[in-house]
């Protein structure tokens, strides 16, 4: 925390709000495996305290916790919760119809996040958005039906009714991997 802390004053990023907790789809407290070592992305929430490198935290709802305020994106990186923390925000979803931007792991929704892959799809479709792949070339369509089971796969959802951001997003990435000291205003 206090490295971003510093990135935060050093940057005079005003507008960010940070909160060290947890969040999810209810509030109140639960364990976190931190990691050890050079595993910094590792760390999954636990229900129980298992084993030496749990901390117990506060967990809020992005619901509770951010209210009258305009939110253009979210983005959710928590090892296999992601299902948790969108229906912890679907308020804040649909009053403000944010970019989603989702590391979606099969494995971890399924084990640690107790959710099938496809219901998640379903979900995200049920709340209006079209999922894209980031990939080293741009993005691409997701389609649920063949997804490769990887490790880890980023995901840029859109609502539908905005697809024409997916376009300028596609055209950025791929101008940058061939111009990458280029600046695009």
């Amino acid at each position: 925390m206090k490295i971003i802390l510093q990135n935060k004053a050093e940057n005079s990023l005003d507008n960010l709000l940070l909160f060290n907790c947890l969040v999810s789809n209810k509030s109140g407290k639960s364990y976190f495996n931190v990691p050890t070592g050079n595993n910094s992305g590792s760390g999954f929430i636990s229900n129980s305290n298992d084993n030496n490198d749990m901390q117990e935290f506060e967990v809020i709802t992005l619901d509770e916790k951010i209210v009258d305020k305009n939110i253009s994106l979210i983005c959710i990186d928590v090892e296999g919760f992601e299902y948790q923390v969108l229906k912890g925000s679907e308020n804040l979803i649909n009053i403000n119809r944010p970019v989603l931007i989702l590391e979606v792991n099969k494995k971890y929704l399924e084990k640690r996040g107790q959710i099938k892959f496809t219901e998640f799809c379903n979900y995200i479709t049920d709340l209006g958005y079209v999922c894209y792949s980031i990939d080293k070339l741009g993005v691409s369509k997701v389609d649920f039906n063949n997804h490769k089971n990887q490790a880890n796969k980023n995901w840029v959802c859109i609502e539908k009714h905005d697809l024409t951001l997916i376009k300028r997003l596609n055209n950025r990435l791929i101008f940058n991997v061939f111009n990458p000291f280029i600046q695009i205003n």
